[in-house]
């Protein structure tokens, strides 16, 4: 069973080689392992065939492989993985948290990346890159070991008052960008998936107003990708430290799940306090792309989940 899983778990991520024998799919469990974080490895991290069960036009209505927004039908149809007690997005209520102190240390931020693959992946538009070039990390802010960027991407809303996917104390933003890191101990994505502490996400709030230069080469090129599935190499020179907010020491931290099924709950999430803007230019922009059934993407979020008794770590605010 552990080794099924790690086979779907390996296309759905498109590193398994093509060449790869299946096993017999009557014998493979039902939920699809897809979720919008995709691995560079090697020496590619463009536009190949992805394997990704995602795009495979007989899907199941009623399994964790055929999944869309709104998220209200993802426990029924994954009822294994999206009923979890430790789901996310949630509200960060803000009023009643501990406070801790522990500063990030980001490791490569500052250093250009030439090239990125900016995909259209039928719910949202990714960004990545070879690792094997530029192999960004972070550590330190209460994390335990060094952890590899692997890609970012967004969730918006259809209109600019709602979008994100966390709220604080009720309040939405227009947008929230992702940044997915794997511990760098276990070695990949596919690994990292297997355990309670694999991935670290940060989560960053984008308000509309001035035009956003570090996003500037992914909203120029997302007319590339306007259908469902493909994608783009670009030219990015931009350095990922200029994503982030002026200042990214303050953050709210705590344990809970991928955002889109199978919503494996392996996700130390960091939630920073402080904002970056967009243009409602560049916002339209990523309206413009469109899903697997043709409509824009929009309201790409999951709602809120039940905290379950969770603590919520303010973290140097």
């Amino acid at each position: 069973m552990e080794k099924m899983m790690s086979v779907i778990l390996l296309l759905c991520l498109n590193i398994l080689p093509s060449s790869y024998a299946l096993p017999n799919p009557e014998a493979m469990p039902e939920p699809d392992l897809t979720i919008q974080v995709i691995q560079s490895v090697g020496g590619g991290y463009g536009s190949g065939s992805s394997g990704s069960l995602e795009e495979n036009d007989d899907h199941d209505e009623g399994s964790c492989s055929h999944w869309k927004y709104p998220s209200t039908s993802w426990p029924d149809i994954c009822p294994d993985y999206c009923s979890g007690q430790s789901q996310s997005p949630i509200d960060i209520v803000t009023s009643t948290l501990p406070t801790d102190n522990n500063v990030f240390r980001f490791q490569e931020y500052g250093v250009p990346i030439n090239t990125v693959n900016l995909k259209n992946n039928g719910h949202s538009a990714t960004i990545s890159w070879d690792n094997s070039v530029n192999s960004l990390s972070i550590s330190g802010g209460g994390l335990s070991g060094n952890y590899t960027l692997a890609q970012f991407h967004l969730h918006w809303g259809c209109e600019n008052s709602q979008g994100s996917e966390h709220t604080v104390d009720g309040h939405s933003y227009p947008m929230e960008l992702h940044l997915v890191h794997y511990k760098t101990a276990y070695g990949s994505l596919g690994e990292a998936i297997k355990h309670s502490d694999g991935l670290a996400v940060l989560g960053i709030f984008i308000e509309v107003g001035s035009e956003n230069l570090a996003l500037k080469p992914i909203t120029d090129n997302l007319y590339q990708i306007t259908e469902a599935d493909v994608d783009v190499d670009i030219s990015y020179n931009k350095k990922i430290e200029d994503v982030l907010p002026t200042s990214s020491d303050s953050f709210y931290r705590y344990l809970g799940s991928l955002t889109t099924p199978t919503c494996n709950e392996v996700v130390i999430w960091s939630v920073i306090k402080n904002t970056i803007e967009i243009s409602q230019a560049q916002l339209d922009a990523f309206r413009s792309i469109k899903d697997h059934e043709g409509h824009s993407i929009c309201d790409n979020f999951r709602y809120v989940q039940p905290l379950n008794g969770r603590t919520i770590d303010k973290i140097n605010i």
